[in-house]
C-alpha cells in the first residue's frame, strides 16, 4: 500500500502520545489505515480511515505484549482518537476518527505562502482535537449518529417495555460504548440480555413492574446474574386495576436497589 499522511509535528506534545510506545502505536495505525476503500480477501469492505488488524501480529511487529498494545488501543477510544468497530475471528476493525478531516485530498493552489499557511493551520487543529479528545468523546455520545451502534431497533424489538425511545436510544449507545472493550459484538451482547430479560419473570405481566428501558441500560442491568430476574411469580395487577402493596414495594427496590 502506497501513499502518504499528514502527521502534525506538535502531535508529540500531546501528553497521550509523550511516551515512545503510544506515538509508536498511533504511527504504525495511520501508516496502515486504508487511504481509499478496498475490499479484502475475507469479504470485508474497508473505507478510508479503517484498518483492520491482529493484535498478535500488530503488538509483535511494535515489541510489546497484547496486553500493552489492547490497552493503548483502548486509551485511544476513551480519548476518541479511534473506534472499534467489530472484535471477532478476521481480527480488530478500527476507524480513526476524523479522518477525512484531516487526511482529505486538497487541491494546491495559491503561493508558496498560502499553502504552507494551510499546513500549519491543519496542524495546529489537528493539535487542539488531539489535546481535546474528552469534550469531542463526550459530543459524539451526545449524538448517536456519531456512534457506530446501528441495531438499536433491534434491541427496541426485544426489550419488553416500550417507553422513552430517544432517551432509550441515547443510553444505548453508552451502553455499547462502555463494553466495546470487553464483548466481541456489544450489540449483540445488549440484545440477548434484552430478549432474556423479556421472558423472565421481571420482564412478563403488568408493564408498570418492568424497568424502563433507560434505566435497564443505564444501570448496567443487561450484566446482572439472569437468576436475580427469576422471581418464581409475575407481577401483575389486582381485579381492581391496582397494584399490591407488595408489587408496588418490589417494584421500588428493583428500580432504585436495595
Amino acid at each position: 500500500m502506497f501513499g502518504w499522511f499528514k502527521f502534525a509535528y506538535k502531535s508529540k506534545d500531546n501528553p497521550k502520545l509523550a511516551q515512545a510506545v503510544p506515538m509508536g502505536i498511533w504511527s504504525h495505525l495511520l501508516c496502515r489505515t486504508y487511504h481509499q476503500g478496498k475490499l479484502l480477501n475475507n469479504g470485508l469492505e474497508m473505507q478510508r480511515g479503517e484498518i483492520l488488524i491482529s493484535e498478535v501480529s500488530f503488538s509483535e511487529d511494535m515489541g510489546v505484549s497484547r496486553k500493552v498494545m489492547r490497552r493503548v488501543l483502548d486509551s485511544f477510544v476513551t480519548d476518541g482518537m479511534i473506534q472499534v468497530i467489530k472484535r471477532d475471528r478476521n481480527g480488530t476493525h478500527l476507524s480513526v476518527c476524523n479522518w477525512e478531516v484531516y487526511q482529505a485530498k486538497r487541491k494546491a493552489k495559491g503561493t508558496a505562502t498560502e499553502q504552507q499557511r494551510n499546513i500549519n493551520g491543519t496542524a495546529t487543529e489537528h493539535e487542539r482535537d488531539l489535546n481535546a479528545p474528552q469534550s469531542k468523546n463526550v459530543k459524539n455520545v451526545k449524538n448517536v449518529k456519531n456512534i457506530k451502534a446501528l441495531r438499536f431497533d433491534d434491541f427496541w424489538k426485544a426489550y419488553p417495555k416500550k417507553a422513552a425511545k430517544k432517551a432509550a436510544s441515547t443510553s444505548y449507545a453508552k451502553a455499547v460504548k462502555s463494553i466495546q472493550g470487553s464483548h466481541d459484538d456489544p450489540e449483540g451482547y445488549l440484545i440477548e440480555r434484552a430478549k432474556a430479560y423479556a421472558k423472565s419473570d421481571k420482564g412478563i405481566g403488568d408493564p408498570r413492574f418492568i424497568l424502563n428501558p433507560t434505566t435497564w441500560l443505564n444501570q448496567g442491568r443487561y450484566d446482572d446474574d439472569p437468576a436475580t430476574w427469576q422471581t418464581g411469580t409475575v407481577a401483575t395487577a389486582k381485579p381492581n386495576g391496582r397494584p399490591s402493596n407488595l408489587d408496588i414495594a418490589a417494584s421500588f427496590v428493583e428500580r432504585h436497589g436495595g
